[in-house]
């Protein structure tokens, strides 16, 4: 998922996250994350949650605010 939020492409994005960093973001992520799954598209097992500036701030709070997503050491 590349939520892109620069330019006038994710511009709708961008101010759905007005206020709700953290929030509307990672549950986007979350979901998707689920979505990709449930429909086989994925290997839950193998999945990379990768960020910078806000995309790790989304990152971050993915790993320690829900539980859809792991944070493995290798």
């Amino acid at each position: 998922m590349d939520a892109y939020c620069y330019g006038s492409y994710g511009r709708e994005y961008r101010e759905r996250l007005l206020g709700q960093w953290g929030i509307v973001d990672v549950n986007d992520c979350c979901s998707c994350t689920k979505f990709l799954v449930e429909s086989r598209k994925v290997d839950g097992e193998r999945l990379c949650v990768t960020g910078i500036s806000s995309g790790g701030y989304t990152t971050l709070a993915s790993l320690a605010f829900k539980e859809t997503l792991k944070l493995v050491f290798l």
